[in-house]
């Protein structure tokens, strides 16, 4: 389970098979304590309605792969940052968590899975991508790169499943034959995206930042990594089409924030960073608890985080309240 999973509406769980949670006490949490979104999504739609769309080509002979490329370009953007040894990766613990699988069910041995993370670490030392744009080969080869990480991805979020483009080509015996999966036009379009964010954030490459972070809390809900935090403001990439924002985008955002228990980020601000129209939203952390919060201010944000905690624990059934000693 996930923050996104106790997020999901009720009609999804339905069609999962999970009613129990159709009414849970997490979405609630958010609901009952945040519950002005609908002006405050609709004033900041309205922002967004003249804003241009970079969409990629399709090709009759597959559709485009909205999800692997929202992965991918995650991965893109935060090699802009830094170089992440690739044992931190979550793509590498999603091939680590299914290994036996891959290599038995779909012939993608540890040996081909360990070529291609050693071929990473010598390309990225060799292009150096950190900070600058690079030329148009090498930006394709690493876009390829990142393509491939973002099916590893799907398998530590998703159970491996034949749809999985990993396995829609047969006979994967080299690191080429993994980078070849992409198709072009899915490439170009990385591309464009990659330097969209260039063009807008290059002053920003160089601030403090905290890739795929996870929280105190994160345990609790099942698991939870955010995107990047960057100059303290927790920020969402979305890939999306359609230029707009939901309450679930920003409960999921409120989420992460209040699941840092322990302040180790000093989180400050929220943001979105929609990566098909280079535009970002981004709102000052406390003035948007307010504004979400009822007609009177929200509570403070240590308050916030001790209610959620223990509405997580209470929800997942492991909360225990804490005993007085006989000293007290």
């Amino acid at each position: 389970m996930s923050l996104s999973f106790f997020l999901d509406k009720p009609s999804r769980h339905r069609r999962l098979g999970t009613p129990q949670m159709a009414d849970n006490g997490i979405r609630r949490f958010f609901y009952e304590s945040f519950p002005n979104t609908r002006s405050f999504v609709m004033e900041q739609n309205r922002k967004l309605a003249q804003v241009h769309t970079v969409r990629p080509e399709s090709s009759q002979d597959q559709p485009v792969p909205y999800g692997e490329l929202g992965m991918a370009i995650d991965y893109r953007i935060r090699y802009y940052f830094a170089t992440t040894p690739y044992t931190e990766l979550v793509a590498f613990g999603g091939v680590r968590r299914h290994m036996q699988t891959l290599d038995r069910t779909y012939s993608l041995p540890p040996t081909l899975i360990s070529w291609f993370f050693e071929d990473l670490e010598r390309f990225l030392g060799q292009v150096n991508p950190c900070g600058r744009a690079l030329g148009r080969v090498q930006e394709r080869q690493l876009n390829r790169y990142c393509f491939v990480l973002a099916l590893f991805e799907q398998l530590f979020r998703i159970t491996p499943h034949p749809k999985n483009l990993l396995f829609a080509q047969k006979n994967i015996s080299t690191v080429t034959d993994l980078l070849s999966i992409a198709d072009d036009l899915w490439i170009d379009d990385l591309g464009s995206l990659s330097n969209r964010f260039y063009e807008h954030q290059r002053e920003h490459l160089s601030d403090p930042v905290h890739l795929n972070p996870t929280f105190t809390g994160s345990g609790d809900i099942g698991g939870a990594d955010a995107d990047l935090i960057l100059n303290k403001c927790l920020l969402d990439i979305k890939n999306t089409v359609t230029p707009k924002i939901t309450n679930t985008m920003l409960y999921q955002l409120i989420g992460y924030a209040l699941l840092d228990y322990e302040d180790e980020y000093h989180i400050d601000k929220l943001g979105i960073y929609l990566a098909r129209q280079g535009k970002t939203l981004q709102w000052d952390l406390n003035e948007l608890l307010d504004r979400l919060h009822t007609d009177t201010p929200a509570p403070p944000l240590a308050e916030l985080r001790h209610q959620l905690k223990n509405t997580i624990l209470t929800t997942t059934g492991t909360y225990q309240p804490q005993q007085q000693t006989a000293n007290e």
